[in-house]
């Protein structure tokens, strides 16, 4: 087939053109591919970073309100200790402090104490993520608004209050601050202390003494003491027999907790009716009704107990 100069310069520029057509459309497609996984890498890049959002809000330090060793009302008696604990997850290199709103008191920052208080104490257990913070021998001014924070470097502070509330125990002597007897009678002093506290089951150790040194069953005096408690007191009776004037003097009762009441005790040589002339001069209180009940009862119990003792000797 003779094909002529003009026909071999179209059929050259022909090929030139279908192949410059394939480079294109290889070109196109090419691009079109490269956008495709730009796309799906940006839209693979916005599910990463959602999910690390969700998973760093996740990691956020908080309150473990469900623990059942936390409570947001905390009721002690005066000079027992207080614990207040919050239990908080996740804290990584975040801090945890405690702080006195009373006085807007900034009491610790993680172990460490500001407070000069030394019955002021911070405990950390790493292995169920509790922060306490401990008062030793609370006192009535000790009582209010606590709050643990949590410090976020990230975000602003959180914070769970707790409130202490600090009860005065009702410790007394039934007979009053000062009491005079005969030389030869037989006495029988009795100290009760409330249980105050609702649901409360402890004892309270009533503890008595003389002149400041402690009384018990081995003091050469030779004292009686029974202690009885009940869902609403404690009840220490301190007795002796044929007392004499060596026998006058303070006479103390007090608790584990350091709570302490009175009594002088008169022993003097005259009789009762010289001895009412006394206590109506002075300003001493006569016992009350209640105080009068019970020392009849405790009267019966004592003589009993008397006359077992002279019996045995």
């Amino acid at each position: 087939m003779n094909i002529n100069f003009v026909e071999f310069l179209q059929i050259i520029l022909c090929t030139a053109c279908l192949q410059l057509g394939m480079a294109s459309i290889t070109t196109i497609k090419h691009n079109l591919t490269n956008n495709e996984h730009q796309i799906q890498s940006s839209q693979l890049n916005k599910v990463h970073n959602d999910a690390t959002t969700i998973i760093d809000r996740h990691r956020q330090p908080y309150f473990d309100l469900n623990d059942p060793t936390i409570s947001t009302n905390i009721t002690v008696m005066q000079g027992e200790s207080a614990y207040m604990v919050c239990v908080v997850r996740n804290l990584g290199n975040n801090s945890i402090s405690w702080i006195r709103h009373n006085d807007i008191n900034l009491l610790s920052v993680g172990i460490f104490k500001y407070t000069q208080d030394p019955r002021y104490q911070i405990f950390h257990n790493s292995h169920n993520d509790t922060w306490t913070l401990k008062i030793r021998r609370v006192r009535k001014e000790d009582e209010g608004l606590f709050e643990c924070q949590i410090g976020i470097s990230t975000a602003q502070p959180v914070g769970r209050m707790i409130y202490l509330k600090v009860i005065d125990p009702q410790l007394s002597i039934l007979e009053g601050n000062e009491m005079f007897t005969e030389v030869g009678s037989n006495l029988n002093l009795t100290c009760y202390i409330k249980q105050m506290l609702n649901g409360d089951d402890k004892r309270y150790s009533l503890r008595w003494s003389y002149n400041n040194q402690e009384i018990n069953h081995h003091s050469p005096r030779g004292f009686f003491i029974i202690t009885e408690h009940d869902d609403r007191a404690s009840i220490s009776h301190l007795m002796m027999k044929n007392v004499t004037t060596t026998d006058t003097g303070l006479y103390s009762c007090s608790t584990s907790i350091d709570i302490r009441a009175s009594i002088t005790l008169h022993v003097l040589h005259m009789d009762v009716k010289a001895m009412e002339t006394i206590v109506l001069n002075s300003t001493t209180k006569l016992p009350s009704p209640k105080a009068l009940t019970y020392s009849i009862i405790v009267t019966t119990m004592m003589t009993k107990l008397l006359l077992l003792n002279l019996l045995l000797d």
